[in-house]
Formats: structure tokens, C-alpha cells, sequence
């Protein structure tokens, strides 16, 4: 976050939506990975990686979100 605050620092608006944003990109990797689990499509290059890891940090930043604070810019 520091990275990215130097460039162009977050809003407020940003700071307070970035925890529902974490998990909605969760959400997305989980149900691509059980989609790609569940439903293989024929690829030589394409393998099917673990969904339970996506469905973990999504648990994670459902149950212990980031603080809006926490996303701050530190002098």
C-alpha cells in the first residue's frame, strides 16, 4: 500500500470499499478455480489448480477484514 500510496494515494471512498473489493476478487479466483476444477476443458497447456486456497482467503477476508485505517497513507 505504501508502493501504491506514493504514486497516487486512495480516496476515502477507496480506502472504505477496498475490503469488500478483497474479497470480491477472492470470490472470483474461488469460482474460477472450481469451475476449471469441476468442469476441465480440453487444453494441453491448462491444469487445474486447488480451489480450497482461494476458498480460504476468501473465508479469511470475510471473517477478518481489512481496516479501512489500515489503508492509510503513513507520513
Amino acid at each position: 500500500m505504501a508502493a501504491y500510496n506514493a504514486v497516487r494515494p486512495l480516496t476515502a471512498a477507496e480506502r472504505e470499499l477496498l475490503p469488500a473489493m478483497l474479497r470480491a476478487g477472492a470470490l472470483r479466483f474461488w469460482i474460477s478455480r472450481l469451475w476449471d476444477y469441476h468442469l476441465p476443458r480440453e487444453a494441453s497447456m491448462l491444469q487445474a489448480h486447488d480451489p480450497g486456497h482461494f476458498e480460504r482467503v476468501l473465508r479469511e477476508r470475510a471473517t477478518h477484514p481489512v481496516p479501512a485505517d489500515a489503508m492509510a497513507v503513513c507520513p
